[in-house]
């Protein structure tokens, strides 16, 4: 059975180990930081999971499932009879999916969005410009592949830049400038907007899969397995899949019989960047 309460005020080897499956991917998802002398910053542990026993103590876990259900070993592919093939420490896995489960919900829901830096900003137009850039010659300048416009509207007052020469040159000064720019300062800081932003559902899958596909990476044993283990399927994706149903991401009911839109969302959203704050865990 889950323990009532975690101590918070001193060290306690045994719930430590009960969160052995929580530190190390709270370290790779949510690592703290430190600014060193010279300005970089340097990785330290995460503090997430003492976060999340704060949360777990006081009850306030965004969680809709229960450790009764959890626990349910009622056919051969039942989550618990599949953490039994893949050989996973179910107690530990219980920790981690309400981690998992919390820390999607506080970093999906109710957050505050960040947009780019001025100079990711800025780097952005330079990329595009010189994608488009199709010629340079000393009569007329430069040629561009496609027609490209640049708009500045303040209080019904419009500025429009069409001019191919004038648009790479601003480019080329840009980049020339961000060169000699100190990677520390306002130059490099991202624009917040407190204003209690959600992400999608389907972003919140995506996020949920890629922490446990770490998992499996961070402990390689679990994802050596393969095949079934007489009936029971071995999949880590299927696995995943129903830990997404089972933790009512979706209502899809397909999420807990295949691996089919687990694999979509994977494909979709590769290499995606959630640009928001958690309020819960920062």
């Amino acid at each position: 059975m889950p323990i009532d309460n975690f101590t918070t005020d001193k060290y306690v080897g045994q719930e430590e180990e009960l969160l052995e499956y929580v530190t190390v991917i709270a370290d790779k998802f949510h690592p703290d930081m430190e600014i060193q002398e010279d300005g970089s910053s340097a990785l330290l542990p995460s503090q997430s999971p003492y976060q999340f026993m704060q949360r777990y103590n006081a009850g306030k876990l965004n969680v809709f499932f229960n450790y009764d259900n959890y626990m349910r070993n009622d056919n051969i592919d039942s989550i618990q009879a599949i953490i039994k093939a893949l050989g996973i420490d179910p107690d530990k896995f219980w920790y981690l999916l309400l981690f998992i489960s919390d820390y999607v919900s506080g970093k999906a829901l109710n957050t505050w969005k960040f947009n780019d830096t001025s100079k990711g900003e800025i780097t952005k137009f330079i990329e595009m410009v010189k994608l488009n850039e199709a010629d340079f010659n000393d009569v007329i300048g430069f040629s561009h592949k496609l027609p490209m416009t640049l708009s500045l509207q303040v209080k019904g007052k419009r500025l429009i830049i069409d001019n191919p020469n004038t648009i790479s040159f601003m480019a080329a000064f840009c980049e020339e400038v961000l060169a000699e720019v100190s990677e520390h300062g306002l130059f490099n800081q991202a624009r917040f907007e407190p204003n209690g932003y959600n992400t999608s559902d389907s972003v919140q899958i995506w996020l949920f899969t890629q922490m446990l596909l770490y998992f499996f990476e961070a402990y390689p044993q679990f994802d050596n397995q393969r095949g079934k283990s007489g009936d029971t399927p071995k999949s880590k994706l299927l696995f995943i899949s129903k830990l997404v149903y089972f933790t009512k991401l979706t209502r899809n009911e397909a999420y807990n019989d295949n691996d089919d839109n687990i694999k979509k969302i994977i494909k979709q959203y590769k290499d995606t960047k959630i640009n928001t704050i958690s309020l819960i865990y920062g």
